[in-house]
């Protein structure tokens, strides 16, 4: 069991092992499309939708279509609808490979988080802050508990939902987690992936134009990080404007704080990571070249 009270603070890295893109790659995989592909991709909403949201695609300079979406309001909607559907294609994919990876994180966290029974699982003080729209962390961890504990039916869902924050949304609700809104099943539907998935998963996506330091699911998660024994950043970019969103003054003198930093030089890492994390003493950072994997592996007072 995981006895530190302990806060994941998760970026679209998190889920790279699992085929799911970064921020940059899905923008870049989106701009090789021709204006008929994005007008397929973003069905059931109105063709016409198109041309404007492939112009922005091809000469933006933002590094991710959430961030490309932050000031155009007239595209946001067909914006949102191919994130969704590109997204629910990599859940798909997921899916149909089993969550399988080399360097795959979650089955270390399971391991980490085993416990006797399911009300002694989901009473561990562990939430997940999380940037990003997929649900492959939720859906596994629902199905790894099911057939630990009772195959017939996942766990708690009330209380498997409240393990999570997703900050900018999520592609709907799982059947297996439920909640208040639009459910959609991971990855679409059992014959593919149809317009009403599409349609739903984009009304549960959330553009943040500007840090909103009164809006719910920020408060949340400020108030799980501030009242955490321990801080891991897995997958997270450090993007100053999320960091800023996050408040991380609210984190506590004392608490132990781990950070993945794959893919970033020792000048980037300065700048970025050690000098928004400086005011604590008790920080690890990992290296350059330390996949969420590698630094679990590394690091294993991340998970105790």
């Amino acid at each position: 069991m995981i006895s530190t009270s302990t806060v994941f603070v998760l970026g679209a890295g998190a889920s790279a092992p699992y085929a799911f893109d970064t921020g940059y790659d899905l923008l870049e995989r989106a701009r090789t499309f021709p204006v008929h592909e994005v007008a397929r991709l973003i069905a059931p909403l109105p063709s016409h939708g198109a041309s404007p949201l492939h112009d922005a695609l091809v000469n933006t300079g933002e590094s991710s279509i959430d961030a490309m979406l932050e000031t155009r309001g007239t595209i946001q909607a067909p914006g949102k609808a191919l994130i969704a559907h590109l997204l629910l294609e990599q859940e798909r994919v997921a899916l149909n490979t089993h969550h399988t990876s080399a360097r795959g994180w979650y089955r270390t966290l399971f391991s980490a988080m085993d416990a006797p029974t399911p009300q002694e699982t989901l009473a561990q003080k562990v939430r997940f802050v999380t940037f990003n729209y997929d649900r492959s962390l939720e859906y596994f961890l629902a199905h790894a508990f099911r057939v630990k504990f009772n195959p017939d039916q996942v766990i708690d869902p009330s209380a498997l939902r409240r393990l999570f924050i997703h900050l900018h949304g999520q592609l709907g609700f799982l059947p297996e987690v439920g909640g208040d809104g639009p459910v959609v099943r991971y990855g679409g539907s059992s014959d593919g992936i149809t317009d009403a998935d599409v349609l739903e998963a984009s009304r549960s996506i959330k553009i943040v134009s500007e840090p909103h330091p009164d809006e719910p699911q920020f408060l949340e998660a400020r108030r799980a990080i501030g009242e955490a024994d321990r801080i891991v950043f897995l997958g997270f970019g450090f993007a100053p404007r999320n960091v800023e969103r996050l408040h991380l003054g609210v984190i506590k003198p004392g608490a132990a704080i781990f950070a993945c930093a794959t893919g970033f030089s020792e000048n980037r890492m300065k700048m970025f990571i050690r000098r928004p994390l400086e005011t604590w003493a008790g920080r690890v950072i990992g290296g350059e070249r330390e996949d969420a994997f590698e630094f679990l592996r590394q690091h294993p007072g991340a998970l105790t």
